[in-house]
């Protein structure tokens, strides 16, 4: 198994935490420790992920923009882990920290789905790209 099964690995799993993030936040405030433990390990797989891809990654051509596009998410992912860290702290209770949290969620998905269509190789074959 070489670098890009590594790479494509652990996008995908950062990917799957990602959703399912949301799904607990979203829908299962029960389990909100999940929640800010899988915030943890998104921001630091997505960095494993970042590391994994760069190494002997040729910056030229159309690839360069997606991964501009994912380092602007990496460091967002890094923010919204502070912003989780100060909703927890308020007890949840701070609508502004809540409602910006969601609005980098927000972003995130954005940026992680812009970053599939420009860098992910089986999301541009399944659409033909």
């Amino acid at each position: 198994m070489g670098v890009l099964f590594y790479t494509d690995a652990s996008g995908w799993l950062v990917a799957a935490m990602f959703v399912l993030n949301v799904c607990i936040g979203l829908f299962r405030r029960s389990s909100i420790e999940q929640h800010y433990a899988i915030g943890y390990g998104i921001a630091a797989l997505g960095f494993l992920h970042a590391s994994i891809a760069m190494d002997g990654l040729n910056l030229a051509g159309s690839q360069l923009g997606g991964i501009i596009v994912a380092t602007l998410g990496m460091f967002v992912s890094w923010g919204q882990v502070g912003l989780g860290g100060r909703l927890k702290s308020s007890g949840g209770t701070s609508t502004a920290i809540r409602r910006f949290h969601l609005l980098a969620a927000s972003v995130l998905l954005v940026l992680g789905g812009w970053h599939l269509l420009v860098n992910g190789e089986h999301v541009r074959a399944l659409f033909g790209l």
